[in-house]
Order: structure tokens, then sequence, then C-alpha cells
């Protein structure tokens, strides 16, 4: 038997009961619209990040949003906050465009001798690479890329590492038993620490 519990008690939802929506415009630099959602008043520009990144692969933490040419919007920030009903948004990427003719490196080392050179562009652009040799490879301190890359304090490529589906080593330990584990400054001061998790 089926019922509507809101006849029986003798109410009826209410346009003012459903939660208002927004729709939500994103454009290129170009003009060019790369995708509409409808969003809810409640919703961060964080959230809206993660749903930029499914409908786009655009990973979030490159993703900077900008209306009406001022500053990148904070990331705890209401989308309603921007306008009432529709927001015209502007997406910038962080990085730059990888290189198309890159090739897989045959040795597994090339990836970590660029974190230890600090070449961010062509660890970025190698991170892009369908097979890479090496990803999951530990040295003799066990530690994985994502140590090192945490260790010469490479934000956007500890995330590219972190973003791979064949990263199989995101809390792997040392031989000192030390993991690298992202910290609530990593937004404020760009870096990654090491932290133990004996105690955790």
């Amino acid at each position: 038997m089926s019922c509507c519990w809101a006849a029986l008690l003798g109410r009826s939802a209410s346009p003012e009961d459903k939660p208002k929506r927004l729709e939500v415009l994103v454009h290129q630099l170009s003009g060019e619209l790369l995708c509409q959602l409808y969003v809810d008043t409640e919703t961060t520009v964080e959230l809206l990040k993660h749903r930029i990144q499914s409908l786009t692969d655009i990973p979030q933490t490159r993703q900077h949003l900008l209306c009406g040419g001022a500053a990148p919007l904070a990331e705890g920030a209401k989308v309603a906050a921007v306008a009432d009903e529709r927001v015209e948004l502007q997406l910038i990427q962080s990085f730059k465009p990888v290189v198309a003719d890159l090739l897989p490196p045959k040795d597994g080392y090339v990836l970590r001798k660029a974190i230890n050179d600090r070449d961010v562009d062509f660890c970025l652009g190698l991170l892009t690479l369908e097979n890479l040799p090496g990803l999951n490879e530990k040295d003799t301190s066990d530690w994985t890329v994502l140590h090192h890359a945490a260790w010469c304090g490479l934000k956007e490529v500890c995330h590219g590492i972190l973003e791979r589906s064949d990263f199989t080593e995101a809390n792997a330990h040392d031989i000192s038993g030390l993991t690298v584990r992202p910290t609530s400054s990593l937004r404020e001061r760009s870096r990654v620490w090491m932290s133990s998790r004996w105690d955790s």
C-alpha cells in the first residue's frame, strides 16, 4: 500500500520548503562554456569544484574560480553569495599545459630525479602519462615518490601523484615508520609534512 505521509498528516510540501537551486555556468578564459550545473544555495566553492572535476576531469586542486574578474573565490565561501539565481564563473587552471610529445620513460628513476631536481613542470608532465615506470617503487629508505615530493615541498606534484588511480602507496611507511600526511597547513603554506602514524 502506497501512501503519502504528508497527505495523511494534512500537510503538503510547499515550494518554499524545497531548497533553492542556482544555475552555475563555468567558462574558460576564452569565454567558451566549460560546463553547466545546478547546485543548492548552501553549496560551497570547494564542493562546486568537486562537481566540476566530475564533469570535466580538471582536478579540483588545480581549479581557481573567478567571478567578474575579482580574486579567486575562497574554498569555504558559499556560491549563493555571488548571485541569487544564476552564477557565471571563469575557471583558471594553476599549471601549464603538458607538452604533448613527452615520451614515456623506460627508467623508473626518472620521476624521482625530476622531483629531487624540483622540476615541477616536468613532474606534472610525467604524471599525465598513462604508463609511468617506478610510480610505486620505493628507495633504500622505503621512500616512495610521494615521500620525496613531500620532502621537497612540491604541493602540485603531491596532488598529481595522489590523483593517479594506479598509485597504490599513499599510506606507505618508510623504514622509520613515517608516512606522508597532508595537514591543515597544506593550503596555507603549500607544504606537505612527514608525520608518524605510530600514535594513531
